[in-house]
């Protein structure tokens, strides 16, 4: 007796919570039925479940994986070289996702000089007149500990693979005056857009020669860089704004000296038929 008591009170405690759960599933559903505003949204109609909510939304998961396992599969050379370029950006991104823990431990100055040199860069630090690199085997000397009278002042990173995700490796210096990305193939407008946030405190001396895949649009940012002296932008791809970018950052930041044979040759070609006329 007293166990069929027991059952039939859990059972009607089991039916109560169905009943509630029910109630307020229906609720829930009401609710944002009526704070849509009239727009058909996820859960416009009170009687579909959960589960179809989810599926009408994101799509049936067994569907879904049979879409992923029965796609189609370039095998030819040109799929094949595609695929692989794909994981070797990926392993390349991968590789210079910064490390926000260690940078907490030791400074992010000491961090950037690491990520630098270990990428066959070089660096110069503050008070020492000689740039720092690693020799044939890899190995380079560095301080023990980056102090007030030890920061990172330059930074050079010329034909590297450095993308979008390394530069996340860069904030929180204020000290960089020099940083030289020369034939940085994978240098484009958002790579400058972010470089600008990150230096524009202290950058003096900026190159990007040979880099070609930024645009004038991006280098119009340059000005965000108040204390800049000298931009070298020689041996790249100009757009028909180009030129006349260079011309309003020369305005808008009066000590720059932009070193670029091919803006020179176009002034003093500039220069030449103003004097015909």
């Amino acid at each position: 007796l007293r166990w069929n008591i027991w059952a039939g009170m859990t059972g009607l405690t089991a039916l109560r919570n169905r009943l509630i759960m029910g109630h307020g599933l229906k609720l829930v559903t009401s609710q944002c039925r009526k704070s849509s505003n009239g727009r058909k949204g996820l859960m416009e109609k009170p009687e579909r479940s959960i589960m179809q909510a989810v599926v009408d939304h994101i799509g049936n998961p067994r569907t879904t994986i049979l879409k992923h396992m029965n796609r189609e599969i370039d095998l030819s050379s040109t799929g094949i070289k595609q695929f692989l370029k794909d994981k070797a950006m990926e392993k390349i991104k991968a590789s210079q996702l910064p490390d926000v823990e260690l940078i907490k431990i030791i400074g992010p100055d000491k961090y950037a000089a690491h990520f630098v040199l270990d990428r066959g860069g070089s660096v110069k630090l503050t008070g020492q007149p000689d740039w720092i690199s690693a020799n044939d085997e890899g190995y380079y000397n560095l301080p023990e500990s980056f102090g007030y009278d030890c920061k990172l002042e330059g930074i050079n990173l010329k034909d590297s693979t450095l993308m979008y995700e390394g530069l996340e490796s860069f904030r929180g210096l204020k000290f960089v005056k020099t940083l030289r990305l020369s034939g940085t193939k994978y240098l484009d407008d958002w790579c400058l857009d972010r470089i600008f946030g990150i230096f524009f405190q202290s950058l003096e001396h900026l190159d990007l020669s040979s880099c070609t895949g930024f645009s004038s649009k991006g280098l119009a940012g340059i000005t965000r860089l108040r204390k800049l002296k000298t931009l070298k932008i020689d041996k790249i791809e100009k757009d028909d704004n180009f030129d006349l970018t260079l011309i309003l950052l020369e305005d808008s930041l009066p000590q720059i000296n932009i070193l670029s044979y091919d803006y020179l040759k176009s002034a003093l070609e500039n220069c030449n038929l103003v004097g015909t006329i």
